[in-house]
């Protein structure tokens, strides 16, 4: 049995589950963008501006923080994308996470590991606007406003 993996084991990297261990890894992703933002926050919102930023600022700094989180882990979503992915005859053209960021550079070198960033960019960019929108639409960042203002008397 040396050498192996047990069946129990092998389970987990096939099908549904192939690419389970990078999405592990990508959960940290909300904190990462939670941490910079923060950061980013204290450094460009001028220190008079930060009880109560305007809707630009905390679009920018939050946008530019989900971006920098993005382009942090984004080996790690092209490679859970491609863990998942099975050519049409079945067969897969990867064992694990580390053969295929092994077999990105190879082909295509570090660049190869930033294949289609844009798209998900965008699509993050994208998804924040409508999460902003749908909580104005529902009272959220007005009920936000007046519970932060009740607080800080």
């Amino acid at each position: 049995m040396r050498g192996r993996a047990s069946p129990s084991f092998s389970f987990w990297r096939t099908g549904l589950w192939s690419g389970f261990e990078t999405a592990i890894l990508l959960s940290s992703q909300p904190a990462i963008t939670f941490y910079v933002s923060s950061l980013l926050s204290r450094v460009l919102i001028p220190r008079s501006s930060r009880d109560k930023p305007t809707a630009t600022q905390v679009f920018f700094v939050n946008a530019l923080g989900s971006t920098a989180s993005t382009l942090a882990l984004y080996p790690l979503i092209l490679s859970k994308s491609r863990l998942m992915w099975r050519s049409p005859s079945g067969r897969r053209q990867y064992r694990n996470l580390l053969d295929v960021i092994r077999k990105t550079v190879r082909r295509s070198g570090v660049k190869g590991l930033y294949q289609g960033w844009e798209s998900q960019i965008t699509k993050g960019l994208f998804k924040y606007v409508v999460v902003v929108e749908e909580g104005e639409a529902h009272g959220l960042t007005s009920e936000y406003e007046r519970q932060r203002s009740t607080h800080s008397l």
